[in-house]
């Protein structure tokens, strides 16, 4: 893919970030398995209705963490946008002067 399309690819999603796997580390995949194990265990204890809850719950906290990775998504752009600006557009002699 050449740099110039990458907005359009991005546009037409070839490009979805959300989709990006990692190789998560021994912490990560340690903690993981704690909180499936958790929760494995919760189900196991509870009955219907406190397992209904017990999903509910966990469907909130998917929620919450989906809006605060939006928006942790948004001010990475827009900070990346910012240093865009700050190196392509600004006058080069106004940001040297600034870090004398």
């Amino acid at each position: 893919m050449y740099f110039w399309l990458f907005h359009i690819s991005f546009f037409y999603g070839e490009i979805i970030p959300g989709e990006k796997r990692y190789d998560h580390g021994p912490e990560y995949r340690e903690r993981e398995k704690t909180f499936t194990c958790c929760e494995e265990s919760l189900i196991a204890y509870l009955n219907g209705e406190g397992r209904e809850l017990l999903a509910r719950f966990v469907n909130a906290k998917d929620d919450l963490d989906d809006f605060s990775l939006m928006d942790s998504f948004v001010e990475g752009f827009r900070l990346g946008a910012e240093f865009m600006l700050d190196i392509f557009v600004l006058p080069r002699e106004s940001v040297v002067s600034d870090i004398r």
